[in-house]
């Protein structure tokens, strides 16, 4: 598993859903990235679900 699906991982465990970026790769080299949807929940909840996800960026060991 690589580091963009680790913190895709935590930030669910968190409550917050994200796509890796990875997965819509239909050709090519697939790039890391992570995508977000807003529509589904109030706008009220929007700024804590990117502070839940910057928490688990903030987490993860430095890239080598």
């Amino acid at each position: 598993m690589d580091q963009i699906a680790k913190i895709a991982c935590r930030v669910a465990d968190r409550g917050v859903a994200v796509q890796v970026l990875s997965r819509f790769a239909v050709s090519g080299i697939p790039r890391a990235g992570i995508m977000l949807g807003y529509g589904a929940i109030p706008t009220a909840e929007i700024i804590e679900g990117l502070r839940s996800l910057r928490a688990c960026f903030d987490a993860a060991p430095p890239v080598s």
